[in-house]
């Protein structure tokens, strides 16, 4: 074997597992929870590692049913936490999710239902999921 044929066990892992940029932290993705716990969720989204979302994101009838290969859609928050794990967000997933279907109805030029929630100067502000004015 040559020298440009020799690859590192580092280069070769790097080509096989997806790298941080494949995943951008303003995109959806969906992950494969691998474990409930009291404070976080562990959740595989095909990283170097698993991420973790915070319990409080959940319900606590979402607590109640989640199960280990439950698919959840996430973002990532951060990649890298204090104790060195990816930190995922379904709270923002959510939020993103309904920005896309808001940007999709203005692009269609189809109506967003909404519930008005207070009186502000110049309109009304309303909740769609997400507040807007």
């Amino acid at each position: 074997m040559t020298d440009e044929t020799k690859k590192s066990f580092e280069e070769l892992l790097e080509e096989y597992l997806p790298s941080e940029k494949e995943v951008g932290s303003e995109e959806l993705c969906k992950g494969e929870v691998r474990a409930v716990r009291k404070d976080f969720i562990l959740v595989d989204v095909g990283l170097k590692s698993d991420g973790v979302i915070s319990s409080s994101e959940f319900s606590p009838e979402e607590l109640e049913g989640l199960k280990i290969g439950d698919s959840v859609e996430v973002v990532v928050d951060r990649w890298e936490d204090e104790s060195g794990n990816i930190c995922l967000s379904k709270e923002k997933a959510e939020k993103l999710k309904i920005w896309e279907s808001v940007e999709e109805a203005f692009e269609n030029g189809s109506l967003v239902n909404g519930t008005i929630v207070a009186r502000v100067n110049g309109g009304l502000a309303v909740d769609i999921g997400v507040k807007a004015f």
